[in-house]
């Protein structure tokens, strides 16, 4: 196996590498050399599985020691791997020899959902460690993907909860992440929503102090308001972000060097060029707010662990493959209609339910396997790119292990996470509602299907969105323009259509 590594974040012997941080099973902090020591002197594929199951945090690990090779990522993939059938493992696949773009399926896959199926890339026969497996390389030149956990569980297995239990699990991961951050600088990115809300607030009430957060959008915006309010509430420094002006914009432009490695870093063959957070970053750098070893920790995806997909698609224990996977492809992930799409998506599901797992179980899987970790968890990766450090506490192992077994009722419309936290919030006087649009499944589903039916041009879109998207992003759409991937009367649905749109033209010209 031939190890070809770019970031300098990583340690190792000459056997053994790894990146990032955990906890053991007795709740060890583990990084730099004693997370290397934890990994090191495995021989086996039983042993290697055990120490994953055991490590909680983020981190990537590669085995090089002769008789056992390996790589693994955790659940969230914020560290990816990837390899070629020949044995050369990287964590940039810039590195690995380009082929030209992988077939058609995977190309849709990603038109489609502005990802990639897992364990693929873009590019022809460059392969990824799929989020929670690890890979094993035997001498035959081929690799076996195996996982180490899941969000699939029996009826069964499932357990009633309690408030109680979700507020206990708020405190070790609250106390799990102080201990890992050490009194460095933490910066939230604070919205109007829960989940960034709760961190803060935790942070809070373990008294915390070095604490800033900053909130992109207009200062009237819904989100702005809230996180402000949030903020003063709790004595914690917010910055509003306006990215929609002029010099903001070009910023994020000027220097085609570094917007060039950024994109390779962000997309990898894999993901669309995410700028918000971008744009947000450069400014935050400009203000000269950022400690150097400042901590990021935004608030992915205490939500969606917690059922809200299955409340956006309206998911219910009487689902079946087909019903699931009309609901994945019209409604969670925004799916083209494509029949290997439809295909490959029914044997996804029929697998998992044949296996006897509960249908919402199953959904959450896909979710939070594929669209979060690709799309969403990918996004944080533009903090490493600035040379920052990242923690995802709402990813912790044992807030995932709660939520897994609660059964339908506790999950549909968060009902058990939504108690827990407004309960804290309540007492720091901090539960303030933010906007969201009850629309019912169906009609959503409907509006989406009559959308791909109309030629683009036929469809009014926004064009001044509420964290400045559009803005950040007519740039793109204006190189899309120029070569010919839109004319200028015909828009795109949404900045993310663009940000897609304009990576996979990047790819196709040889620059992904």
């Amino acid at each position: 196996m031939e190890i070809k590594l770019q970031s300098s974040n990583w340690y190792n012997n000459g056997k053994t590498f790894v990146r990032g941080y955990c906890f053991d099973s007795y709740n060890t902090f583990l990084q730099g050399y004693s997370l290397l020591s934890y990994f090191d002197n495995i021989a086996s594929e039983s042993e290697f599985l055990e120490r994953l199951i055991s490590a909680n945090g983020l981190f990537s690990v590669i085995i090089s020691s002769g008789n056992f090779n390996a790589i693994a990522v955790d659940n969230t993939r914020i560290y990816p791997l990837y390899f070629t059938n020949s044995g050369v493992v990287s964590d940039d696949p810039h590195t690995l020899p380009n082929e030209g773009l992988s077939n058609s399926y995977i190309v849709d896959y990603y038109k489609a959902t502005s990802t990639i199926p897992e364990g693929y890339t873009l590019i022809k026969n460059i392969f990824q460690v799929k989020p929670s497996h690890f890979a094993i390389f035997n001498q035959k030149n081929s690799w076996q993907q195996i996982p180490y956990q899941t969000y699939c569980c029996k009826l069964q297995d499932e357990y009633v909860a309690e408030i109680k239990d979700v507020i206990d699990t708020f405190e070790h991961i609250t106390q799990r992440l102080i201990e890992s951050c050490k009194g460095r600088q933490i910066v939230i990115p604070l919205s109007g929503g829960y989940d960034s809300r709760l961190i803060a607030t935790l942070l809070t009430k373990h008294g915390y102090k070095n604490v800033i957060a900053y909130t992109i959008g207009k200062k009237d915006s819904n989100d702005c308001v809230i996180a402000s309010k949030v903020a003063q509430i709790l004595n914690i420094q917010l910055y509003v972000i306006d990215i929609t002006s002029e010099s903001a914009i070009n910023e994020c432009y000027a220097n085609k060097n570094e917007f060039k490695q950024y994109f390779q870093h962000i997309g990898n063959y894999s993901n669309f060029t995410w700028m918000f957070e971008y744009a947000a970053i450069k400014q935050l750098k400009k203000m000269k707010v950022l400690s150097t070893d400042a901590i990021f920790v935004p608030g992915h995806s205490g939500d969606s662990i917690a059922g809200s997909h299955i409340q956006k698609a309206n998911v219910t224990p009487d689902d079946n493959a087909k019903s699931l996977t009309r609901k994945i492809l019209y409604i969670s992930n925004e799916f083209g209609y494509k029949q290997t799409l439809h295909t490959e998506t029914y044997k996804y599901f029929k697998t998992l339910l044949d296996a006897g797992f509960t249908p919402y179980s199953a959904y959450q899987n896909y979710i939070l396997q594929n669209r979060q970790c690709h799309n969403i968890i990918n996004s944080a990766r533009v903090y490493e790119f600035f040379g920052y450090d990242v923690r995802l506490p709402l990813w912790d192992k044992q807030l995932i292990s709660l939520f897994k077994k609660i059964p339908y009722s506790q999950l549909h419309n968060c009902t058990l996470y939504n108690s827990a936290v407004t309960l804290l919030f309540n007492k720091f006087k901090v539960n303030f509602l933010k906007e969201y649009s009850n629309t019912n499944p169906t009609k959503v589903m409907l509006k989406r299907i009559i959308k791909r039916l109309l030629p683009n041009e036929y469809i009014k879109s926004p064009q001044v969105g509420y964290v400045g998207e559009w803005e950040v992003c007519k740039p793109m759409l204006n190189k899309l323009i120029a070569n010919k991937k839109y004319n200028r009367f015909k828009q795109p649905l949404n900045s993310n259509v663009i940000m897609k749109e304009w990576y996979l033209m990047q790819v196709y010209n040889g620059n992904g």
